[in-house]
């Protein structure tokens, strides 16, 4: 008897992992499909613009990845998402906003995927490098009986403020920051990778100033997705967001998806 249990509780943990790498994560097909987990399920997510087509169109992905993950399930008490905000701006109000938002058009009950979600708030990079290597493993053990998936936002924020890049004074300081504390910023992506092995795992950084080189960061992922805004161009993937804006210019959002399959570049 116990072994027949045991064998049903091994095909319950495989079926279950099956379903979590085949995943509709963002609800874009176009990006979906792309995307691969079949060796480590992590995302990462860099920002290019700092225009308010592409933050707009990352909060709504975002939002996405936790209605999917918490709103399709009957045993919604069972999952958690971990919720990490590394930023100095409003990223959980966007989210909530771009959930209640949706709350209110697919008709469901947002404080039911609210109650699920855990938010932790670091206010500098060490804080953050406190949270996600020492404190986040703990939490972890806690939850062991729960599905989770990890989200990071503005993963850089901290170490290099967007907000605070004025000048080409400011540009060098802030690459100096980063190169000094990059072995850090190493640490803290390959715990994150890590926990991929067994946990969903998206993380998303600004890198709309240019400051450092991307490849650092993205080599360690097995999907990157590049979101930039402005005019339409071969080699990206194109997502037309008709917000109107005073001038009745049209804003465009293109997204660059590379996983360990391929580099997409077809339009969406």
């Amino acid at each position: 008897m116990q072994k027949q249990t045991s064998s049903s509780q091994s095909f319950v943990n495989a079926f279950d992992e099956f379903n979590e790498r085949n995943r509709k994560l963002f609800s874009v097909p176009k990006i979906d499909q792309c995307l691969s987990f079949e060796n480590k399920k992590n995302v990462c997510l860099m920002l290019n613009s700092s225009k308010s087509s592409a933050t707009s169109f990352l909060y709504s992905i975002i939002t996405n990845a936790c209605v999917n993950y918490h709103a399709t399930d009957n045993d919604n008490s069972q999952k958690r998402t971990i919720m990490i905000d590394a930023g100095n701006g409003n990223n959980l109000g966007q989210i909530y906003l771009q959930l209640v938002q949706q709350a209110m058009k697919n008709e469901f009950d947002s404080n039911k995927i609210l109650n699920q979600i855990i938010v932790v708030r670091a206010f500098t990079f060490y804080q953050l490098l406190n949270i996600v290597i020492n404190e986040l493993p703990k939490q972890l053990c806690k939850l062991e009986s729960c599905k989770i998936q990890i989200i990071v936002l503005d993963l850089l924020d901290t170490l290099i403020s967007s907000n605070g890049i004025r000048s080409k004074h400011d540009v060098e300081k802030s690459k100096a920051e980063y190169i000094h504390n990059e072995k850090l910023v190493n640490e803290l992506i390959d715990t994150l990778v890590n926990l991929s092995n067994k946990y969903f795992v998206i993380m998303w950084y600004d890198n709309s100033n240019q400051l450092m080189d991307d490849y650092s960061i993205n080599s360690r992922f097995d999907n990157v997705i590049e979101i930039n805004s402005g005019f339409i161009h071969d080699g990206f993937n194109t997502i037309k967001s008709k917000k109107r804006i005073t001038n009745k210019k049209q804003h465009s959002v293109k997204v660059r998806i590379k996983s360990i399959r391929t580099t997409v570049s077809t339009n969406l």
